[in-house]
């Protein structure tokens, strides 16, 4: 759990003038107080309240989320070319369908059946738990859509202010013939430049 919370903040540069035993020590620090909530009288009822709202939720929809970005964002073709160019193995067709449509269907299914259970929990949660449940479930998933629309306004300015040139366009006649199909650059035996430029005119 921290190598992977370390390796989402160094590769976000999220603290680029810390070095890594820093960070490492920042994280292991918040890590370790946020989890002295389970160990007190009441982290039976933390870790319920974790678990119901926050735990599957999340996991099933940046599962699904992230088999959508391979299969149909990034391309299922292109993830089989890569594949193939690492291991030198190419993926069947039926693995990759698998990967586009039944993975992201089971993991969406999924996480609407995680979103009613977490809304119709039998265990007695007070108001101001529920709704900490909740913020904490979209806490974990928000900046996936935040992202997501950053870089697609990103892009979307990108390619409305990038300069259109159009091609020159060549007149007809003599100058849209080529170098190699000029008379003057014809090397035929006997003409001087001269003669060439006579039966060019």
């Amino acid at each position: 759990m921290v190598e992977t919370v370390l390796t989402a903040v160094n590769d976000s540069k999220l603290l680029p003038s810390m070095g890594k035993p820093a960070t490492a020590a920042i994280v292991c620090t918040l890590m370790g107080t946020i989890g002295l909530l389970f160990v007190t009288r009441a982290g039976i009822h933390w870790l319920e309240l974790f678990d119901t709202f926050v735990v599957n939720l999340t996991l099933f929809l940046v599962g699904s989320l992230e088999c959508i970005g391979i299969g149909w964002v990034y391309g299922a073709d292109r993830f089989a070319a890569d594949v193939c160019q690492m291991t030198g193995y190419t993926p069947p067709k039926a693995l990759l369908w698998v990967y586009k449509v039944v993975i992201p269907t089971c993991l969406l299914a999924l996480t609407l059946e995680s979103v009613r259970k977490s809304a119709s929990n039998s265990y007695d949660f007070p108001a101001w738990g529920i709704g900490l449940g909740w913020l904490l479930a979209f806490t974990s998933s928000l900046p996936i859509l935040v992202s997501a629309l950053g870089a697609a306004y990103t892009r979307g300015r990108s390619v409305a202010t990038r300069p259109v040139t159009a091609a020159p366009i060549k007149p007809p006649g003599k100058a849209n013939a080529t170098p190699e199909h000029t008379p003057s650059s014809l090397q035929i035996p006997g003409l001087s430049d001269i003669e060439l430029n006579r039966v060019a005119a």
